[in-house]
């Protein structure tokens, strides 16, 4: 009797031992119930594939940051066959060190690296992604700005959109359980979190990425300047260029530097010389209705009060009308012509076009003010005489130049230039409220001064800026700084108009800071750039 109590006593052990065993099975299972699920989540491990800020893009919607790709992979190597092939596959073609990589693979450790070669074979095991990386902008970087080892924005649209760009940051990463060691659990899933990953998101530019690039090119002949391209019609910035550039790896380097490499050129005011012939010109025509019909005899140089104002050629140009002058860009004359109507009537103009003003790009990017003589009802005859061929007080912008060219070009009507096209949120789109139009001259007017410019090109100092095709319309100019330079005098050399002749789609304004003349330096880089646009229109 008491050996059989004892065995039934055996047999109960037993068997609560075995259902013991058997609850553990099933909760060490991958699909073992609440508490394997709830030690999982308590124990993962989560990898950033990627993280990258919100993109600038251009008006058609290509990545002007975040514009280059790598490959990146994300490894479980528990998920291997084979650990140690796994790692002979691997061994070279990641950017770590061959010690973690043995370590990691033999000890079932998920990880990311750049691919740094080819040869690797994707699968369960190995993930590859294309991942965009915010790098240094090789193109539009002063308007583009840069960011620091923080990921602030610092300067240009990265600085002005910061809060947004940092709050569109888009984030891949995958959620790995893992044990007390973090090595990866291979019987519990993981997963991946795409979040907005993917999604187009940040700030959309007027810029074209392929008149930006062109623009870029051309450029490349002068060693200090800026380019302006801008939509006649719509007012739109298409294009941003200044030189020198930069290195945002080391800007400390430049802190100190004579060139100025970390200031946007083209936002600067600069003595703008006889461009400012065509604000004369336009106050002419706005008071009288017509062109003048005077010509003048120019000698080379004309007495105004007790001073002299030479012409830039030597002997003069004999007589010449208004065209004629204009093409040949004669100081004499335009002098003769301020005097005609007045100091007034001519700033009437240049302050209804908006000259002198700063210009707002993008909340806190804007240009710097130029500057205008002042109002007199009885000025000087030698600040009038220095008006007329943009010298003394005048100093003007390159996008100054840019929102009086688009006036010409678009019939005396304009628009404030306009970098920001639209926000985007997640991939929602809000579109930025388009500037309104103003008419700050009449049609007429445009039209005569159209006609003077295509004849520059055409007949006078701007032939160097005439395209293949097309034609254009333009203004040389060679500004006086007052400055020398190991004993020569500094001249701002500048080139600015419209492309093509008839109904003109762009304005182009160049800049070369220290050019010997406007025709000679910055006329070839108007014409490259308006070649450059025909082509990229063919294609």
């Amino acid at each position: 009797m008491y050996g059989k109590r004892i065995s039934i006593l055996f047999a109960g052990m037993t068997a609560g031992f075995l259902l013991l065993l058997c609850r553990l099975a099933v909760l060490m299972h991958p699909a073992g119930g609440a508490a394997a699920q709830a030690a999982a989540r308590q124990q993962t491990r989560s990898l950033t594939i990627a993280e990258v800020r919100g993109t600038i893009y251009d008006r058609s919607g290509n990545p002007l940051t975040n514009a280059q790709n790598i490959r990146r992979a994300l490894v479980l190597p528990a998920l291997a066959e084979n650990p140690q092939a796994l790692c002979r596959e691997l061994e070279g073609k990641l950017d770590i060190d061959p010690e973690k990589l043995m370590r990691n693979t033999a000890e079932g450790r998920a990880f990311v690296a750049d691919v740094t070669a080819e040869g690797i074979v994707p699968s369960e095991a190995v993930q590859i992604f294309s991942v965009p990386i915010d790098r240094e902008p090789h193109e539009a970087h002063h308007i583009l700005g840069d960011i620091n080892g923080e990921g602030e924005g610092i300067s240009g649209i990265a600085r002005s959109y910061d809060a947004l760009l940092r709050e569109e940051t888009a984030l891949l990463r995958c959620t790995v359980p893992v044990d007390a060691a973090m090595r990866q659990l291979p019987g519990l899933s993981y997963r991946i979190d795409y979040g907005n990953y993917g999604k187009k998101s940040g700030v959309q530019l007027t810029l074209d990425s392929g008149i930006q690039h062109i623009a870029e090119q051309a450029a490349q002949k002068m060693e200090s300047g800026a380019v302006l391209v801008s939509d006649a019609i719509t007012g739109e910035l298409l294009a941003s260029v200044s030189r020198p550039d930069y290195d945002a790896s080391a800007l400390a380097d430049y802190l100190d530097s004579d060139s100025g490499e970390l200031v946007n050129r083209a936002l600067q005011p600069y003595n703008i010389g006889s461009i400012f012939k065509l604000v004369v010109l336009a106050a002419y025509t706005e008071t009288y209705g017509a062109l003048p019909d005077m010509r003048v005899e120019c000698t080379g140089s004309i007495r105004v009060g007790d001073r002299d104002f030479a012409c830039h050629k030597q002997g003069g140009h004999g007589e010449v009308d208004v065209t004629e002058a204009m093409a040949a860009s004669c100081n004499v004359y335009f002098i003769r012509l301020a005097g005609q109507i007045g100091l007034n009537r001519i700033l009437d103009i240049a302050e209804r076009i908006g000259i002198g003003e700063r210009h707002m790009l993008a909340p806190g990017l804007s240009s710097a003010r130029g500057s205008l003589p002042a109002r007199d009802t009885d000025p000087l005859p030698g600040v009038v005489a220095n008006t007329a061929i943009g010298q003394g007080d005048v100093m003007l912008t390159p996008l100054d130049v840019a929102y009086l060219m688009n006036a010409i070009a678009n019939g005396g009507s304009t628009r404030s230039i306009q970098l920001v096209q639209s926000v985007i949120r997640s991939g929602k789109e809000s579109k930025v409220e388009r500037p309104k139009e103003k008419q700050v001259f009449s049609p007429k007017t445009a039209q005569l001064l159209r006609d003077v410019m295509v004849a520059t090109v055409e007949e006078g100092t701007g032939r160097t800026a005439k395209p293949e095709s097309g034609g254009a319309g333009g203004k040389t100019a060679t500004a006086e700084t007052g400055w020398k330079k190991d004993g020569a005098a500094v001249t701002q050399a500048w080139f600015a108009g419209f492309y093509p002749a008839d109904d003109p789609r762009y304005t182009i304004t160049v800049l070369v800071e220290g050019g010997t003349s406007g025709g000679g330096a910055a006329g070839p880089i108007f014409r490259e750039i308006a070649d450059g646009i025909a082509a990229l229109e063919k294609d």
